[in-house]
């Protein structure tokens, strides 16, 4: 029996270890080398160290975006790296989600993007969403709200 053949596409990447549990082909077990190709350039010019295993919140079923298939990664500076596919055009640009080729089989489109932490990535999908926002996440991404005058400003009871 040769044992050199891989058992599954992500033992045919470079960097078995990111991709080992994510679907990214229909033939899982002989992957077109085009996407093999493509995972390994994606793992380095993002630099990708390790899969994020925390939950992160994914566009509803339904979405009008389409992205389809969220896979999560760290980089090496500790940003979380969302990749998600899309063939039904472009995602919002509130996700801040760019072109990285075609990372699945056939011609779907992957897009990927960075977030500081694991509550702006929250944040952003909640603001396509349109589910209301709570606590600071409201702010996000829209001007500080006015400073708010005291009450013995208004009454014109302060001296300056």
């Amino acid at each position: 029996m040769n044992q050199t053949a891989s058992r599954t596409a992500a033992d045919a990447t470079a960097r078995p270890e990111l991709f080992h549990d994510v679907y990214w082909a229909t033939n899982d077990r002989n992957p077109p080398p085009d996407i093999i190709r493509a995972r390994n350039r994606f793992a380095i010019d993002w630099k990708l160290k390790s899969r994020y295993r925390v939950y992160a919140p994914v566009p509803p079923k339904g979405w009008p975006y389409g992205c389809d298939h969220p896979e999560t990664y760290t980089d090496a500076e500790g940003w979380i790296v969302l990749l998600v596919s899309n063939d039904y055009g472009q995602p919002p640009p509130i996700l801040g989600l760019r072109f990285v080729g075609y990372l699945y089989e056939g011609k779907v489109r992957s897009y990927a993007g960075r977030f500081a932490s694991l509550r702006e990535l929250r944040a952003r999908l909640e603001a396509v969403e349109g589910a209301p926002k709570f606590g600071a996440v409201r702010h996000l991404f829209s001007e500080p709200p006015t400073p708010r005058r005291s009450a013995r400003e208004r009454r014109g009871r302060v001296t300056t």
